[in-house]
C-alpha cells in the first residue's frame, strides 16, 4: 500500500466534507429558486398587484373587523380570459352568531342566476321561503354561483365555503362538465389553477396569454369540439370526473360535518331541439339524404298538427340512423302531440342524451348525483324530475326554460321551494307550513321583480341564440321566435315612456344595473316618478348594499324631496352592516342632505 492510500484510510473526512458540501449545494440550487419566488410573489403582495382569489376575503372598505365578502375574484383562479361573473358578493360577519341559519349554495350560471340579476336567482327565493318557514332564526343564503364551471371547480368552492361557516350546502351543478374549464373539450385547462392563486405567476400569465376576441361569447371561447358521441372516451371520462368530483364533496362535507343537499340538474327537454345530431359512420351518403329528407317533411308535419303522419317519417328516419338525435326529437315531439306524455319525454330524454354539443347534462349525471347522495346518505332534490313533472308536456319546455337550461322565475321558484321543504323537514327536522309559502300572486312583489328584468332576460338570451354553437339548433328560428312574442307581450304592458327608456339603454345595459340605467333615462327625460320607483326597488333587493341608498338619496336630493333623501340615508344606516355603515354616515355628516 503506498503512502497516498494510507493517507486517505486514515483521514476520510476531506471526502465526506466534500460529498456533504454537493448535497448542501444542490439544496441550495433547488431552494433558491423556491426562496425567489416566494419573496416576488410576496413583494407583489405587498405591492397590490394582481388578485386574491380566495373565495371568503375580508370586506372591502370595512371599518370594522369580522366581516367577510364571497370574493368576486375568486374565478381569476380558474379562468384567466375575462371575468365569468359570480359569487354575489354579499357580506356577512364571521364567526356566525348562533341563532343564524347559514346557507351556501354553489354551482354554475343557473345557481348565479343567469339570465337574472343574482337578486333574482333562485337562492334568493330559497331564502325568503326558509325565513317565513324559520321565522324564530335569521337565514342568510349566500350565492356561490359561477358561470361556466364544472364540478371541478364546485368542488374547490365547497372546500372554500367551509369558511364562510355555513349550516348547510346546497350543490347544483353539471351542465358544464365537458365545455367548462379543465373539461373534457374545454380549451380552458384546470392545470394552472394553483398557479393562478399567486400574484408572480399571475403577472407572467398576463404577460403571455392571448387577447380574447372581443366577438366571441363565453360558450366560443370555452368550447373546443361540438361533437361528443354518447359512447365514447370523452363522455366516459367526463363522466368518471364528475362522480369522482360529487364524492369528494361528499368527504368535504363529513370533514367539518356539514350536511351537503345535492340536487339533480333540469333543462329543456321539449323546447330545446339538438344542436349537433351525430351520424353514425356506418351511415352513407344517400341514407343520411334520405335521412334528412324524412325529417324535414317530418318537421313540416308537426308545424301542420299532423303528428301521426310525422311519427311515422321521424320513426323511419331514427331506423336508418338509430342514434340520430334529431330523429329522437322529432319522435317526441309527435307523441307530446298525440298526447302520449311519458313516451314524448322518453324520447326527448333520448335526443337530449344524443346530442353531442353537451351544453346540457345527460341523463346519466343525475343517477350519478342520487347514487351520490344516497350512499353518503345525504339529502338529495330530484329537480330534473320535479320541472318535468310541472310542466305541461311532462318533459320541461320553454314554460320553465328560456333556452337550454337557465330557469323562468316559474322554474325558480318550483326548485326553490323544493330545495327549502328538504332543508326544513330533513335537515332541520322543523314543520313545513304550506301557507307560509307566498302564493304566486305575491312572489314578484316579494322579489321585487320588474317588467324590465323580463325584457332584459330575454334580450340576453335571444343574443345568446344568435351566437355558435346555439344558432346551429335545427329549431332555434323558432326558439327566437317563442322569445320575440314574449318580448313583444312584456314590453306592450310599459308605459311609452319605460318603453323609450328601455330602447335606450337596452344594448349598453346588463341583468345588474338594468334598473339604474332605466331610471337615469328616466330622469333625463323627466320622468321622475318612475324613476325613482325603480330605484327604490333597486334598494329593495339589495338591502345590504350602501351604494343604492346613496344613489337613490342623490336621486331623491336631486329632485328637491331632501326630506326623503334623509330619511332613506338613515334607513340605510339600519340595514346595512357594520362594516359599511360609515360610507352612509359619511354623507349625513357632511351636510349635502340638508335637515
Amino acid at each position: 500500500m503506498n503512502d497516498t492510500s494510507a493517507e486517505s484510510e486514515t483521514n476520510p473526512e476531506p471526502s465526506t466534507r466534500s460529498t456533504r458540501r454537493r448535497y448542501v449545494f444542490r439544496l441550495v440550487a433547488v431552494i433558491f429558486p423556491v426562496v425567489g419566488l416566494l419573496f416576488g410573489n410576496w413583494v407583489f403582495y405587498l405591492l397590490e398587484f394582481g388578485v386574491d382569489t380566495s373565495l371568503v376575503v375580508p370586506l372591502p372598505k370595512s371599518t370594522v373587523s369580522g366581516w367577510h365578502v364571497l370574493n368576486g375574484d375568486v374565478d381569476a383562479a380558474y379562468w384567466d380570459m375575462g371575468d365569468l361573473s359570480g359569487p354575489e358578493s354579499r357580506p356577512f360577519v364571521l364567526p356566525q352568531s348562533p341563532d343564524l341559519f347559514r346557507v351556501v349554495v354553489v354551482g354554475a350560471s343557473t345557481v348565479e342566476g343567469f339570465p337574472w340579476p343574482t337578486e333574482l336567482a333562485f337562492s334568493r327565493q330559497i331564502e325568503l321561503i326558509l325565513q317565513k318557514q324559520l321565522s324564530k332564526r335569521t337565514v342568510e343564503v349566500l350565492n356561490c354561483g359561477i358561470v361556466g364551471i364544472t364540478s371541478f371547480q364546485v368542488l374547490d368552492l365547497v372546500r372554500q365555503s367551509v369558511t364562510a361557516e355555513p349550516d348547510i350546502i346546497v350543490v347544483y351543478s353539471g351542465h358544464n362538465e365537458f365545455y367548462g374549464p379543465g373539461g373534457v373539450s374545454s380549451k380552458a385547462s384546470s392545470t394552472l389553477t394553483l398557479l393562478r392563486r399567486y400574484r408572480l405567476p399571475q403577472l407572467l400569465m398576463r404577460a403571455i396569454a392571448p387577447e380574447p376576441d372581443p366577438t366571441n361569447k363565453l360558450a366560443q371561447l370555452l368550447m373546443q369540439d361540438r361533437a361528443i358521441p354518447l359512447d365514447g372516451t370523452a363522455f366516459e371520462t367526463s363522466t368518471n370526473r364528475y362522480r369522482e368530483n360529487l364524492e369528494q364533496i361528499v368527504a368535504v362535507g363529513t370533514d367539518h360535518n356539514i350536511p351537503i343537499v345535492f340536487c339533480s340538474v333540469a333543462c329543456n327537454l321539449s323546447d330545446q331541439s339538438p344542436i349537433q345530431s351525430i351520424s353514425a359512420t356506418s351511415v352513407s351518403k344517400s341514407v343520411a339524404e334520405n335521412r334528412d329528407e324524412l325529417l324535414s317533411s317530418a318537421a313540416s308535419l308537426i308545424n301542420e298538427d299532423c303528428f301521426s303522419e310525422a311519427l311515422e317519417l321521424a320513426d323511419r328516419a331514427r331506423e336508418l340512423d338509430v342514434g340520430y338525435a334529431l330523429a329522437h326529437y322529432r319522435r317526441g315531439q309527435c307523441l307530446a302531440g298525440l298526447g302520449e306524455r311519458d313516451s314524448a319525454a322518453a324520447a326527448f330524454s333520448r335526443a337530449r342524451d344524443l346530442d353531442g354539443c353537451r351544453f346540457r347534462a345527460p341523463s346519466a349525471f343525475a343517477r350519478i348525483v342520487r347514487e351520490t347522495a344516497r350512499r353518503s346518505e345525504s339529502n338529495f332534490v330530484d329537480c330534473e324530475s320535479l320541472l318535468n313533472a310541472n310542466s305541461s308536456s311532462g318533459a320541461a319546455g320553454n314554460d320553465l326554460f328560456f333556452e337550454h337550461v337557465h330557469f323562468t322565475q316559474k322554474a325558480s321558484w318550483i326548485v326553490a321551494d323544493a330545495i327549502a321543504r328538504v332543508l326544513v323537514e330533513d335537515v332541520e327536522n322543523a314543520l313545513w307550513s304550506e301557507s307560509r309559502v307566498p302564493i304566486p300572486d305575491k312572489r314578484e312583489e316579494v322579489i321585487g321583480l320588474r317588467d324590465v328584468d323580463r325584457l332584459m332576460s330575454i334580450s340576453l338570451i335571444h343574443d345568446m341564440l344568435s351566437s355558435p354553437p346555439f344558432n346551429a339548433a335545427a329549431d332555434v328560428e323558432q326558439q327566437s321566435a317563442v322569445l320575440e312574442r314574449q318580448f313583444d307581450k312584456v314590453l306592450a304592458r310599459l308605459s311609452d315612456s319605460m318603453r323609450s327608456a328601455f330602447g335606450q339603454v337596452r344594448d349598453s345595459a346588463n341583468s345588474s344595473n338594468i334598473l339604474e340605467r332605466m331610471a337615469a333615462a328616466l330622469h333625463y327625460y323627466k320622468h321622475d316618478r318612475e324613476a325613482e320607483k325603480l330605484l327604490r326597488c333597486n334598494v329593495r333587493r339589495r338591502p345590504w348594499d350602501p351604494q343604492r341608498y346613496l344613489l337613490l338619496a342623490e336621486f331623491l336630493s336631486r329632485t328637491t324631496q331632501t326630506r326623503e333623501s334623509r330619511e332613506i340615508l338613515e334607513l340605510g344606516l339600519s340595514r346595512v352592516c357594520d362594516g359599511w355603515k360609515h360610507q352612509i354616515q359619511t354623507e349625513l355628516d357632511a351636510g349635502n342632505i340638508p335637515q
